[in-house]
């Protein structure tokens, strides 16, 4: 998942390289530009790509499942249009934007499992889903955060007007947190109820770290912000 986990705590279980390291492989994309954001689970790396002489929702995009170990291609799935949003690993299935709806893919065979968002939206999602407790949360281009059930099926739980915003969604036990421009809110993850808004001196595009009782955000004015 995106920054580790659902809270973005940016831990990771590693661990890492020792040594002189070198590299061990490396896949290219034909014909595709990565968006660089990786996610590792069930013994494969997946990223999405999406089509540089596209136009927003209307460039080609897939997603590819990599094998950890000999860095050969799994698998590739057309997901319609482009995204720069990083693929979350749930046990065996993987949930990719392609822009405009939520998909789930089997992490084994790739087979497109379920369109978790029934309606599409029709605007660009660059917000990286937090998934937790049978939910995906995400931020989308029309200024709304939504909340999908992913257990019972494509069915909306809720939405909260939040603006357009860069950054994604942090989930810790029942709440969410989400930061804006200038703003930042802790919503009910089972109603989409707001428990608190807090205004700060400065735009916020960095998603929420949550640990120990805190929110952790960095601000266009460079400086590091506790809340809590």
């Amino acid at each position: 998942m995106f920054r580790g986990n659902a809270a973005r705590t940016g831990e990771h279980p590693g661990p890492g390289p020792n040594g002189t390291p070198t590299v061990r492989w490396q896949f290219e994309p034909v014909d595709e530009v990565s968006s660089a954001e990786v996610a590792i689970g069930a013994g494969t790396a997946f990223l999405t790509t999406y089509d540089p002489d596209g136009f927003g929702l209307f460039s080609a995009g897939y997603v590819f499942a990599i094998d950890l170990n000999t860095g050969s291609e799994r698998w590739r799935a057309e997901i319609g249009s482009g995204t720069d949003s990083c693929p979350v690993v749930v046990g065996n299935d993987v949930y990719v934007y392609d822009g405009s709806a939520l998909l789930r893919f089997n992490a084994l065979t790739g087979e497109e499992e379920t369109v978790v968002v029934a309606d599409r939206l029709w605007t660009e999602i660059e917000s990286s889903p937090a998934v937790s407790a049978g939910a995906a949360y995400f931020v989308s281009g029309d200024g709304f955060l939504y909340a999908a059930d992913i257990e019972s099926g494509p069915l909306w739980k809720w939405r909260f007007p939040i603006g357009p915003i860069p950054s994604s969604p942090s989930v810790v036990g029942d709440s969410l947190y989400v930061a804006g421009y200038g703003v930042i809110k802790a919503l009910d993850t089972s109603s989409g109820e707001l428990r608190w808004s807090l205004d700060l001196p400065t735009i916020i595009r960095t998603t929420p770290a949550v640990v120990g009782g805190y929110v952790y955000v960095g601000g266009d004015d460079g400086n590091l912000y506790a809340i809590g």
